[in-house]
């Protein structure tokens, strides 16, 4: 089963106080500003929020060791190239930011973030604190990403329960062990039709998904939101890529460690592989569990 990961870091102080500088870090190492640098096994790129910077394996595998091993190879690079000036942090929010501690993304790509705040405030943490894990799963038929779609929205609950690492916000107990999430699911509330409640609908062929992207098109361009109209602007926690031929499974928390992100990432993939057959269908009810 090809694989690709996404694992979102904040970016620290070595007294792990959040430093905006993504722009700083990968204009360093480029040599100019930009969104993203290959970096010996990863490739590194920015996110919305310049406290958080991404590492990406350079290709996905069928090997779940080639992908940690390259993770965890990119991040003792980092180490090596920024020394004691930077602390990476996992987990699914940065424990005790602040939102005057972080900032947008002010470079390339400002038409899409000015949308967003017109449209949903970035000022938030649902937008400035939030760090995913990411698997990508690929598929090479439409029955099959049919069929890994349908598995995955029905797996969105029990991900969530068993990845929660996001309990603290701003420094104080939150209200749920995936703080995240909470704030994830709220943060396009002007266009439920984005987030989808976390969970979509089940679907029967690749043109019920397609429906589904053109009835939230319509709702973006009715709101000015024209240049948000791809296919990457779909939040729920697990969404279909045409471009590049794979499902993505959006709804993990960023684990402590690589190792533990890949131990999720192995036990998704045993459970798309074979589904228990007790697992609640009806969307609903998943929502409720979520």
């Amino acid at each position: 089963m090809m694989t690709g990961t996404e694992h979102e870091y904040s970016i620290n102080s070595p007294g792990f106080v959040p430093l905006p500088e993504s722009d700083l870090i990968l204009g360093e190492l480029a040599g100019r500003t930009v969104s993203e640098v290959p970096f010996g096994s990863v490739t590194l790129s920015k996110e919305l929020q310049k406290t958080v910077i991404e590492f990406i394996p350079r290709s996905p595998s069928r090997s779940l060791e080639t992908l940690e091993r390259g993770v965890y190879s990119g991040i003792r690079e980092f180490y090596r190239c920024f020394g004691d000036r930077y602390r990476l942090l996992g987990l699914g929010m940065h424990p005790t930011l602040r939102l005057d501690q972080t900032a947008v993304w002010d470079h390339d790509e400002g038409e899409y973030y000015e949308i967003y705040d017109r449209l949903f405030s970035l000022h938030q943490h649902g937008w400035l604190n939030i760090q995913a894990l990411q698997a990508n799963i690929e598929y090479r038929s439409e029955h099959e990403m049919v069929e890994l779609f349908n598995r995955a929205r029905t797996l969105i609950p029990y991900l969530v329960a068993i990845c929660a690492s996001s309990p603290f916000v701003e420094g104080a107990v939150g209200d749920a062990k995936d703080c995240r999430l909470l704030y994830y699911r709220r943060n396009q509330e002007k266009l439920p039709l984005i987030c989808n409640g976390i969970v979509p609908e089940r679907l029967k062929t690749a043109a019920d998904y397609r429906r589904y992207q053109e009835e939230t098109y319509r709702e973006l361009r009715s709101l000015g939101g024209d240049c948000l109209c791809e296919e990457w602007v779909a939040s729920s926690g697990v969404i279909i890529r045409f471009s590049r031929p794979c499902i993505e499974i959006k709804a993990l928390d960023e684990q402590e460690c690589v190792r533990s992100d890949i131990a999720v990432c192995a036990f998704v993939r045993a459970l798309l592989r074979n589904p228990p057959a007790w697992l609640e269908d009806d969307r609903d009810g998943l929502v409720s569990l979520t």
